[in-house]
């Protein structure tokens, strides 16, 4: 069961107080939180001692840890509780990522990383690779990971090796001075670059949740009504949760959040909660969800209770989505991008039919860039004020099944000779629309545009994630056929067929890579017949490598910049042949 948390009503001033009859009033309030007009958060203290302290990392309060990439998501439990062993932290691929060094003194932290290998008898082996010496002016430590790859998350030492830290880790289990063997090899934190998958801002393989709390229900947040000394009785009819901006534009299939209700029916049949997600600088809702009673899962229960009504709590999920109906009268999802920090509201605890609480998760000091105290709306009649209260350090976790995609296209690569072939963005489709290849070269060995992308371009029934947006005029392209591997691992070759050109002179067509929430920055240009390039008016055909960058293999290591094969250089992709 979750652990209790204890509210300690405190002073508050008000915060918004709106002259009006009392219906009015409170519908203005709940339209203030939907426009996302911030009102002043008045803090609610809780009784510490009720809070699990083993939830703080040790490493934090020695004056050792890093805080997580900005923008980067933890791997979630999915909507069936399945999940991976350990924490992972995900990334988008190809971007450079950082952990922060927030250490006392973070220009004498030692970075490691530790990985585990299993023999061929099973034995496990340790592995201590020292990476100091690739740590940042201020301390910190940067990497770039391949799509599908992965890798230990950086373990930081003091310098004299007495205390470390792990991102994911209640206790650092990889170095405690002395080599030794871990309880289990899967048994270490990642960082990863992944597909559609369930992603939070704050990890829910460590740390443990609360569902208890000062409301008339016992609930944290949700429905119920909170009994104040001086604004007497007022009722939660909604919460915020506020995020930073992710790392990526991040694709968001449907959200999902871990709620207690008192019975069987958190939402009852016929009625429905409503979640906006808001612009968190300009204060405009981007979208509108909805849940209803079919969106209740996992239910589990009852479970005993001395902080219920009832008696009993049950647990569940909510899933919150856009929703429309299809060409068959179908509902179906739709999907939407996020890429700006935002807010997550939920409006309608106060509603008949709610039996909700929402749980909350310890804001870690590794987390506390990215993710904001949860504030629950309590309007109070007496006084026609509206307050947000919140309790110190606990957020909300939602879960967003999603992916932070990546898609780009190279303009130039880098031959064997040391050579660099530019404008290799430009493809050239001959006069009968059948055959194409790199403007100027031979088609055997640059037979289509060089693309790298975050996921596979197909999915498992043949349907492309990927396509290139031409623009609504252009007809005379006809298809457009990705080829893995044709440059090298994670890469793909892309062709295209056209009609005939017949009787025109020449056509040219600049399309951009779109993937899930993403768009390439770089164009193809696609030709036929006799173009002048220079007249086709793109701005970012080329852009140049800087040469003094660091350059990494696809396993993310550093390497020289003479090193062969598939290269990346500014989180750009190149091939070093």
């Amino acid at each position: 069961m979750k652990k209790a948390l204890l509210l300690g009503i405190v002073a508050m001033a008000a915060t918004v107080s709106f002259g009006a009859e009392k219906q009015d009033t409170k519908v203005k309030a709940k339209s203030t939180i939907v426009n996302n007009t911030r009102l002043q958060v008045s803090p609610v203290n809780i009784d510490l001692s009720q809070r699990a302290q083993k939830n703080v990392m040790k490493s934090a309060k020695t004056g050792l840890y890093y805080a997580k990439p900005a923008g980067a998501l933890y791997s979630n439990f999915s909507k069936d509780n399945m999940g991976y062993y350990s924490t992972r932290i995900v990334v988008t691929p190809f971007t450079k990522f950082t952990f922060a060094n927030k250490s006392d003194e973070p220009l004498k932290s030692l970075w490691h990383l530790n990985m585990y290998q299993v023999d061929q008898n099973g034995n496990v082996i340790e592995r201590h690779n020292d990476v100091t010496e690739y740590k940042n002016e201020d301390g910190s430590f940067s990497n770039v990971l391949d799509a599908g790859y992965y890798m230990a998350a950086p373990t930081i030492l003091n310098a004299a090796q007495t205390d470390s830290f792990t991102i994911g880790k209640e206790t650092n289990s990889y170095w405690s001075g002395q080599a030794g063997t871990p309880n289990d090899v899967r048994d270490f934190t990642k960082v990863a670059t992944d597909s559609i998958s369930p992603l939070g801002y704050m990890d829910d393989h460590v740390y443990g949740g609360y569902a208890y709390g000062s409301l008339s229900t016992g609930w944290l947040i949700g429905n119920g009504q909170l009994n104040h000394p001086s604004n007497g009785v007022g009722t939660c009819f909604a919460m915020i949760q506020s995020y930073a901006k992710p790392m990526s534009p991040l694709y968001v299939e449907d959200i999902y959040v871990s709620v207690y209700s008192s019975t069987d029916t958190p939402i009852a049949e016929g009625k429905s909660l409503t979640m906006y997600i808001c612009d968190t600088e300009k204060g405009d809702t981007l979208y509108t969800l909805t849940a209803k009673s079919s969106d209740v899962f996992g239910l589990e229960g009852p479970f005993n209770s001395d902080y219920t009504q009832t008696g009993v709590a049950y647990a569940s999920k909510v899933l919150f989505s856009m929703t429309e109906k299809d060409v068959f009268g179908n509902e179906v999802k739709v999907p939407f991008v996020l890429d700006c920090a935002f807010d997550v509201i939920i409006d309608g605890f106060d509603k008949e039919g709610i039996d909700m609480g929402i749980t909350g998760n310890d804001i870690l000091p590794e987390d506390a860039d990215e993710v904001e105290e949860a504030g629950f709306l309590v309007y109070y009649p007496e006084i026609e004020t509206t307050y947000i209260h919140s309790y110190e350090g606990l957020g909300v976790n939602f879960t967003f099944t999603g992916v932070m995609d990546y898609a780009e296209v190279a303009n130039s690569v880098s031959t064997q000779d040391g050579n660099s072939i530019t404008d290799f963005n430009i493809i050239r489709v001959s006069n009968d629309g059948q055959s194409c290849s790199v403007d100027g070269q031979n088609a055997e060995l640059a037979p289509g545009a060089l693309v790298v992308t975050g996921m596979d371009w197909y999915d498992l029934d043949g349907n492309e994630y990927y396509y290139f947006d031409f623009g609504e005029d252009v007809d005379w392209i006809e298809a457009t056929t990705a080829t893995p591997g044709v440059y090298g691992d994670g890469t793909y070759g892309v062709t295209f067929t056209a009609s005939p050109l017949g009787t025109e002179k020449g056509r040219h067509a600049v399309g951009y890579l779109k993937g899930r929430g993403v768009t390439s920055e770089v164009p193809v240009i696609v030709v036929q017949g006799e173009v002048n390039i220079e007249e086709v008016g793109i701005d970012n055909i080329k852009t140049e490598n800087n040469s003094n960058s660091p350059v990494y293999n696809l396993m993310g290591q550093k390497v020289g910049a003479s090193a062969k094969g598939l290269l990346i250089r500014d989180g750009k992709k190149f091939i070093n042949k």
